[in-house]
């Protein structure tokens, strides 16, 4: 019996063998940071009789020579099993044997990518650059997630459902203070009666933060509903600071866009963009933004309903000058004339918390 790849192409896991969004077309390679789940489907072509036999799937990291299978959980670095996937593939999902027989780097499923990725720029950017994404293909929104219910999450050191100035849940401060026309309102909410409504220039909700209690400038994530009435770029959606120099900063972005911005030591800086999240204006969109400035792969990342829609790499040497003393969601800046409402924020100490899995309950993550 011999065996032979003939074909291999990567999906999401964002649904069932029908449903999975493809990321690229067929023997194309990508490039993923760790710890988030993708799925890859392999074409081989068999002589013989391959149905007596048994198979496994082995990875390795780029640099190394020991292979791990895949499924035995070892080492501890594999994303969790993917919930979607049925063991039988439909025929409707295979791969096509028409296409050319390229086989499969051994790094293919490596979490460290070889090369950066071709959405991170290559310049620095100031702090409100309004760039448009080189692509934007089509995103449909997801459906909102079940409710934690009683599960216990211990990283979820910030939750507010922004129905008044009162936290629900936070580590360090839980009451909001309204910056110039930033106010609670009823006019758009995507959870609840109520959300915080941003209409203009410097307008903001600011929570104090203290040794990093509510958010952590390390490692962390914050994730939040958005609703953009008017899009302009440029103009921020939530600020992380300790002060002007040492902050961190959500952008709209291009026309359509996001943009995850980390800055410290005075100037230096490193960006994300996202690239497809078209959060076009009068609907709800989730969003996320986490950062990992420690370790062996710091990054920067931006979800958009769950899915990674851009990343960049944080190489920088510079630390802050100290921790993070406020958190601000709105316009911490001059408005170039956005109208934006936003809803139930969540703050997680993980960087990889699937904060969209969270989101749509009318209670907080214990």
């Amino acid at each position: 019996m011999a065996l032979d790849q003939a074909g291999y192409r990567w999906r999401l896991d964002d649904g069932d063998e029908d449903g999975a969004t493809w990321m690229e077309d067929q023997n194309t390679n990508i490039q993923r940071w760790r710890n988030s789940n993708v799925r890859l489907r392999m074409l081989v072509d068999a002589t013989g009789n391959p149905d007596a036999a048994q198979f496994r799937l082995e990875y390795r990291k780029k640099g190394t020579t020991q292979w791990y299978v895949v499924g035995t959980g070892a080492p501890s670095d594999l994303p969790s099993a993917s919930p979607s996937v049925s063991p039988t593939p439909s025929p409707s999902s295979s791969l096509s044997p028409s296409r050319s027989a390229t086989k499969s780097p051994s790094h293919s499923i490596s979490h460290t990518p070889s090369k950066t990725p071709s959405h991170t720029p290559s310049k620095t950017p100031s702090h409100t650059p309004s760039k448009t994404p080189s692509h934007t293909p089509s995103h449909t929104p997801s459906p909102s997630a079940s409710p934690s219910g009683g599960a216990s999450y211990p990283d979820i050191d910030f939750y507010w459902g922004c129905e008044s100035a009162t936290a629900e849940k936070s580590a360090g401060d839980n009451t909001a203070t309204y910056n110039s026309g930033a106010v609670i309102s009823s006019a758009q909410h995507a959870v609840g009666s109520n959300s915080l409504s941003i209409p203009s220039t410097f307008d903001f909700a600011e929570f104090t933060v203290s040794s990093s209690d509510i958010l952590s400038h390390i490692s962390g994530r914050i994730g939040f509903y958005l609703w953009v009435t008017t899009f302009e770029a440029g103009d921020s959606l939530f600020h992380l600071r300790y002060d002007d120099t040492n902050a961190i900063w959500g952008y709209l972005s291009g026309t359509d866009e996001l943009q995850l911005y980390y800055r410290r030591g005075g100037g230096a800086s490193s960006s994300a963009w996202s690239d497809g999240g078209n959060i076009t204006t009068g609907s709800w969109f989730f969003v996320e933004f986490s950062w990992n400035v420690v370790g062996t792969n710091p990054n920067l990342a931006i979800y958009v309903n769950g899915t990674l829609r851009g990343t960049g790499m944080d190489d920088l040497t510079e630390v802050w000058a100290g921790t993070p003393t406020a958190l601000r969601l709105g316009f911490y800046g001059t408005n170039s004339g956005s109208v934006i409402f936003i809803d139930q924020v969540l703050c997680s100490s993980l960087y990889t918390r699937d904060l969209n899995a969270l989101k749509g309950g009318t209670s907080f993550p214990d």
